[in-house]
């Protein structure tokens, strides 16, 4: 049978311990910063200043490819595409394909 007594309430670390537990655990580090990743906010950037949303692929492969030229790092192109694919793969971006001229790249909302 249950009583209408409140139950006791559970005892509580003293403050003075909780503080020295949390000033001594480190912040994670953050993953580095890679080229992969420069190039990636990139093309969201271009995508994001875009008037109707959509970038043709030859125009970011261009810019991808200028902007890693910019940064001395080799194989701009083969760059752009990969950061393309890998947009793709993590369903960020979509190709559309319609109207020729190697597609048009859009948020896949």
């Amino acid at each position: 049978m249950l009583t209408r007594s409140d139950p006791p309430a559970p005892p509580s670390p003293s403050n003075a311990s909780s503080l020295s537990s949390l000033s001594s655990t480190a912040p994670p580090k953050a993953p580095p910063i890679t080229q992969q990743t420069i190039l990636l906010a990139h093309l969201l950037l271009l995508l994001l200043r875009s008037p109707d949303g959509t970038v043709s692929v030859q125009a970011i492969k261009e810019t991808l490819g200028s902007t890693a030229r910019a940064r001395g790092w080799e194989g701009g192109e083969d760059m752009a595409t990969k950061i393309i694919y890998t947009a793709v793969g993590k369903r960020v971006v979509k190709i559309d394909r319609r109207g020729g001229s190697g597609g048009k790249v859009a948020f896949n909302l």
